[in-house]
C-alpha cells in the first residue's frame, strides 16, 4: 500500500471526516472507533 494513499482524520461539528489526496468525504459518524472502521473498510476496498 502507497503511504499517500493515507487519510487523515479531523473532526468538525462532532463529526469525522477523512481527506484523501485531494477529496473530504465525510463518514457520517461521531464515533472515533465506527470513523477509523469506516476507513479502514474504505482503503481495503480500494487496494484489494
Amino acid at each position: 500500500m502507497k503511504s499517500a494513499n493515507i487519510p487523515h482524520l479531523y473532526i468538525r461539528n462532532g463529526i469525522y471526516y477523512y481527506r484523501n489526496n485531494s477529496s473530504w468525504k465525510s463518514l457520517r459518524t461521531r464515533c472515533k472507533k465506527e470513523a477509523f472502521r469506516k476507513v479502514s473498510h474504505i482503503l481495503f476496498d480500494a487496494v484489494f
